[in-house]
């Protein structure tokens, strides 16, 4: 009996041996394991950080950037505002002017048309030996100018003949229509089928593109003074 007992005995100190070793290593290996849990941990928190500070960078630039575009916008917007007001009050000016002074330039722009006209209808015959020359010269205003504005034009055009500043028959064939035309100011001269639109807002219309920079121009010296 004394024999089995410490075969016994041996056999659990054997066992205690093995249970402890494996237990020592295991929590060794726990112990790895934590470590290399928290250098990774260490590692994601790290790059985690890169990145939102690579983010919070590229939001930065994207922040000035649109506020760039937005101040650009603004500018270009006010500028655009400023055009229009510019135009705007041209066409108002015209539109205040003295009645006599306001017929005189639909006068002189008419007489310059029909100038134009005829050197058109003499490059037609030459040409093309075709006549282009209408029975009548219309012109249209709107209704405001059909009065003594339109006489003053019909008055100034016999004039503008006598002194030679245009062809002494065309007198004879511009005649005021009969209808009067939806136009702020300005006239539109018809000739037969051809129809020559010296509207005030269609001129400024035309001239706009070529002013426009000329007038940026102005507004951004303005803004550099200021």
């Amino acid at each position: 009996m004394i024999g089995l007992k410490k075969i016994i005995a041996r056999i659990l100190d054997d066992a205690n041996a093995q249970a402890q070793e494996i237990l020592d290593e295991a929590t060794e290996k726990s112990i790895e394991v934590r470590a290399q849990n928290l250098v990774d941990a260490q590692a994601a928190q790290d790059r985690l950080i890169a990145e939102a500070e690579k983010e919070g960078e590229a939001l930065v630039v994207r922040a000035k950037s649109s506020a760039a575009m937005t101040r650009r916008n603004i500018e270009l917007s006010a500028k655009s505002e400023m055009i229009d007001r510019a135009f705007s009050r041209a066409m108002q000016e015209i539109y205040e002017m003295d009645r006599e002074e306001y017929a005189e330039l639909l006068l002189s722009l008419l007489c310059r048309i029909l100038i134009e006209q005829r050197i058109a209808e003499r490059d037609s015959m030459r040409l093309y030996n075709e006549s282009i020359a209408p029975d009548y010269y219309e012109l249209m205003l709107n209704a405001r100018d059909c009065g003594d504005v339109a006489s003053r034009i019909i008055s100034g055009v016999r004039t503008a003949a006598a002194t030679g500043k245009i062809p002494a028959d065309m007198p004879a064939k511009v005649r005021l229509a009969p209808e009067s035309v939806e136009i702020d100011g300005g006239f539109i001269l018809r000739c037969g089928d051809v129809e020559t639109n010296c509207s005030f807002a269609m001129m400024l219309a035309t001239l706009r593109p070529v002013l426009e920079p000329r007038i940026q121009q102005i507004l951004y010296r303005d803004q550099i003074k200021s």
